[in-house]
């Protein structure tokens, strides 16, 4: 189960500077960990909701989980880039910008 964290080669290389060359494989560990604790959440959610929602079939239930941890994850996603463009700017964005 992904706690969150990275396992230490890819800890340790985030917090030096990492050979370019290793920086793709890096890069897929971190994604690898995660998915898997995406499909873990999604399948712990799925046995309980249909545990305690017998009458829903089963694909239904499962096709609400996607949908409400692929909003989570994409407000996950607009925080972070919205976070990285305030520390890049540091001025907020004005309409007359967006023109």
């Amino acid at each position: 189960m992904w706690d969150g964290s990275l396992d230490k080669r890819a800890a340790h290389s985030r917090a030096t500077k990492i050979p370019l060359s290793d920086a793709p494989s890096v890069g897929r560990e971190f994604t690898n960990q995660f998915y898997a604790f995406y499909a873990d959440i999604r399948q712990r959610v799925l046995t309980r909701l249909c545990r305690e929602n017998a009458s829903v079939v089963p694909q239904e239930i499962l096709r609400c989980i996607q949908k409400l941890q692929d909003r989570v994850l994409f407000c996950a996603f607009c925080k972070d880039r919205r976070a990285k463009w305030r520390r890049q700017t540091r001025t907020p964005p004005s309409s007359r910008s967006l023109k």
